[in-house]
């Protein structure tokens, strides 16, 4: 099987299928033998399933490749249904990978598959995975080796701990239903295949049930039948160095001590397990629960209601100081509501209180300017500041006019009466705040 990179591009695809078959041509030929033309090999590209990933796109194809092999199918290419007219499989032994499979190989050969992965970014890669199969030719024995025996568990932290021993004690409820799995094997799975942490609990048994049991107990927070231990937070007085430690070690191990072993492990010990088993008596080695991860989340705080809020009608606004057009057939005029925490507001403060600066009035004003002319201001003229407006508590709603005024545009900047000025009965009067003249060629 291939996994191709496959970008999906009417030319792209094709030159990448070109290139498999150059590559495979030159193969045979250093074997000394042609191209066959009978279908072999089919091709295929998880983009049709998940899209293009870019740094993630080659481990992705890696991975489905794997679950391919353990799963021994093939998928389909989803929505593969006219195959491009560039790309020609005739007389070569590809073919693309239509509908789901089993992936059975012929003579009983290993699965091998390609994954390749080409990016703009600069990878260029091709791997070949083959699985694996035991070539000895030797039939594996069932042990019955005599216990008891050690069952070490470890994790970063007791909350995780539990977890390893909630998960293995699920395992455990399906395993002796189907009498899949020896006590040898997960024993020993657990001793020599996982890393060992720093929180740690150990357990020494002579069978699946008494395994369950003690799981089962730990489970309830009861300390009794198990050794427990964190090497980090411990701090115990236990020191096993010098001679005499390495004579200690060494009688435990002759003499397959387990509780001694078991303790020695949990307060930091480094144990040679292998010892434990005599040349051509080692147990097999056995798929078990994965570490359980701690699901902490590491990305950007997402951000508060109001705050997209403000994002959304901010990608709105026709300028940073003009908001919407809110012109009528009696007035050509713009509108602006601030709340003080824009930072020309925030950032210009005068006396503890937020003022907008001169600078803004006049902006606005052009803005409006061009924006009603269709034509570049030149020269604003005849400026008069009237009142500052001051932002602070609450939104404050502001408000742009033009109108005819000889040789250009007259404008106001003009918001109205505050709510308290509107409670003395002046809701309609309007707060001039600015105004002069704005020109549109050089006088």
């Amino acid at each position: 099987y291939l996994e191709a990179h496959g970008t999906g591009t009417s030319l792209g695809d094709p030159i990448e299928i070109e290139g498999i078959k150059g590559a495979f041509k030159e193969l045979y030929k250093d074997k000394g033998t042609q191209l066959p033309k009978d279908k072999r090999t089919t091709i295929g590209s998880v983009k049709t399933n998940v899209g293009h990933l870019e740094a993630a796109a080659g481990i992705t194809g890696l991975i489905k490749v794997l679950l391919s092999m353990e799963h021994q199918l093939l998928p389909g290419n989803v929505h593969l249904q006219a195959q491009n007219s560039y790309i020609d499989l005739e007389n070569t032994p590809f073919e693309l990978q239509r509908e789901t499979t089993s992936w059975a190989p012929k003579e009983d050969q290993p699965r091998i598959a390609g994954v390749s992965s080409f990016g703009s970014g600069g990878a260029n890669a091709h791997v070949v995975i083959e699985e694996y199969r035991d070539k000895s030719g030797i039939k594996k024995k069932v042990l019955k080796l005599k216990g008891p025996f050690i069952i070490p568990l470890s994790a970063r932290n007791e909350e995780r701990l539990k977890e390893v021993v909630w998960n293995l004690a699920n395992y455990l409820d399906d395993s002796l239903k189907s009498e899949q799995v020896q006590l040898q094997d997960l024993a020993y799975s657990l001793q020599v295949g996982r890393a060992v942490m720093e929180c740690r609990l150990a357990m020494v048994v002579d069978d699946l049930e008494a395994l369950k049991v003690q799981l089962g107990v730990y489970q309830q927070g009861k300390k009794e039948r198990f050794f427990v231990g964190n090497i980090k937070k411990d701090h115990s007085d236990f020191v096993l160095k010098g001679k005499a430690g390495e004579a200690y070690l060494r009688e435990a191990l002759a003499n397959k001590e387990g509780e001694s072993l078991a303790q020695l492990w949990v307060k930091g010990v480094e144990i040679d397990w292998n010892v434990l088993y005599e040349e051509g008596q080692k147990p097999n080695k056995i798929r078990l629960p994965k570490y359980p991860f701690a699901r902490e989340r590491y990305w950007i705080p997402a951000q508060d209601n109001e705050r997209v809020t403000h994002v959304l009608k901010k990608s709105r606004w026709l300028h940073p100081l003009l908001h919407e057009n809110t012109s009528d057939l009696s007035e050509q005029k713009y509108a602006s509501v601030f709340n003080g925490k824009e930072t020309f507001l925030s950032d210009h403060q005068v006396q503890g209180e937020k003022v907008l600066p001169g600078v803004a009035y006049l902006e606005m004003a052009r803005e409006v300017g061009e924006r009603s002319l269709h034509q570049p201001i030149t020269q604003l003229k005849d400026i008069t500041w009237l009142s500052p407006i001051r932002v602070n508590g609450m939104a404050h709603s502001i408000q742009v006019s033009v109108f005819e005024a000889g040789e250009g545009l007259g404008y106001e900047v003009y918001s109205l009466p505050a709510a308290e000025e509107s409670l003395n009965g002046k809701e309609d009067e309007e707060v001039i705040h600015c105004r002069g003249q704005l020109i549109t060629k050089v006088q």
